[in-house]
């Protein structure tokens, strides 16, 4: 536990640094004018999230030899990122080794399991990607402790509705009243590293899906990133464990900074749903892209309705549970682009019985794990569970 905290553990010191402005300056209220000053708070949040700043790469280029050579240059940040790691996590795990000590610990695992999805929700984007990937494996956290972070599936707390939508009209240059004959005014989803606005098109009458990146992400990924990193050999050194903890961090690091760029998850969104339909798959699809209104930090879907697979009482949810089993090994054998976040709340079913995959991202090196290691199909099992992917369909039945 943790190990799982000191890696898990994302800093949002970068955006915090924003927020607070240069040193000394103080913000003041207008009494007189309060429309003017609600407009320059809105101005200077937005001018606060801009995206790409103060970052040592851009989205879906992680880069660690830059990101070595950048926060060395500003060493501060690590050391309050470490300092934030410290004050937030220390209460959790000292509570978690005087349970052990005092032999109390299937007394507290309730309540523990609920303490760690509060401070992994606190501790941002980071955090909460690695929480649901925990949320499905059982085998690697207590069971209690795994079913707590399901929570982080489809229930992370959202940030500014105002400043999203700012952002929407922002990254993609329009103006959503032009636009949108309706939009949500608060975001109507919420997840790791974005939002979900429910709106309708002008001139259209479609539904669809607003997508919004959370603002600073990226700074706090790769600063995460760095510090993981840095840690690593550390932790290798002190469990003495025969693993390359670097190369993890690299190759997950690799995929994660991946799904910042939202154009490369519009274009997976594409390819998956074509190639579904190809093979005789077509009972399982992904949300189809709108392109004109997407972009890095933006991406627009068409509105799917839909209930988790893993908590719907439907009667074909068994066979809806085969035929995604069947489409993952179908991406993992044959397509070469895998479904990379196969969490429960990212598998829907729709009123007439349809299986959706929302949050498609790419993994083009699958091929290459495939043919160095499927060797029998007792390995392409025991590979499909270590993805966690077997465990995630399957949980559909027997939650």
């Amino acid at each position: 536990m943790v190990l799982f905290v000191l890696f898990a553990a994302p800093s949002t010191l970068s955006f915090v640094q924003h927020r607070s402005g240069p040193l000394g300056r103080r913000s003041t209220r207008c009494i007189s004018c309060p429309c003017r000053c609600r407009a320059l708070r809105m101005k200077q949040q937005l001018e606060q999230v801009r995206y790409g700043v103060d970052v040592p790469y851009k989205e879906a280029a992680y880069d660690p030899l830059a990101a070595d050579a950048f926060f060395r240059a500003r060493p501060l940040p690590a050391l309050g990122r470490l300092a934030q790691l410290i004050v937030k996590s220390s209460g959790f795990i000292a509570a978690v080794i005087l349970d052990k000590k005092l032999g109390r610990e299937e007394q507290m695992v309730e309540q523990r399991s609920q303490e760690l999805l509060q401070l992994v929700t606190s501790l941002g984007p980071t955090s909460i990607k690695v929480g649901q990937a925990l949320s499905t494996r059982t085998d690697l956290l207590p069971a209690a402790y795994a079913a707590g972070l399901t929570g982080l599936q489809d229930a992370v707390p959202p940030f500014s509705g105002k400043v999203g939508r700012a952002m929407i009209e922002q990254e993609i240059g329009i103006k959503i009243d032009e636009v949108f004959s309706e939009l949500s005014l608060e975001p109507v989803a919420s997840a790791s590293i974005g939002q979900v606005y429910k709106g309708r098109l002008r001139e259209t009458g479609e539904l669809v899906a607003v997508k919004v990146q959370r603002p600073g992400v990226l700074a706090n990924v790769a600063l995460d990133l760095y510090m993981m990193r840095r840690i690593a050999p550390l932790w290798k050194r002190f469990q003495d464990i025969n693993t390359d903890l670097v190369g993890l961090v690299d190759v997950w690091g690799n995929g994660f900074v991946n799904e910042l760029d939202y154009t490369k998850e519009a274009a997976a969104t594409v390819a998956f749903s074509a190639a579904m339909r190809e093979r005789g798959l077509g009972s399982v699809f992904a949300p189809e892209v709108v392109p004109s209104l997407s972009s890095t930090h933006v991406l627009t879907t068409k509105w799917v309705d839909g209930e988790r697979l893993a908590s719907s009482n439907a009667a074909d949810v068994p066979r809806l549970c085969g035929v995604a089993l069947n489409a993952y090994l179908t991406m993992l054998l044959d397509t070469g682009t895998l479904h990379c976040d196969p969490h429960p709340g990212n598998l829907l079913r729709t009123p007439d019985g349809v299986c959706v995959c929302v949050c498609v991202c790419v993994c083009v090196y699958c091929k290459l794990i495939i043919t160095s290691l499927f060797c029998s199909y007792r390995s392409l099992l025991y590979t499909l569970f270590f993805l966690g992917i077997c465990s995630v369909v399957c949980s559909s039945i027997y939650y």
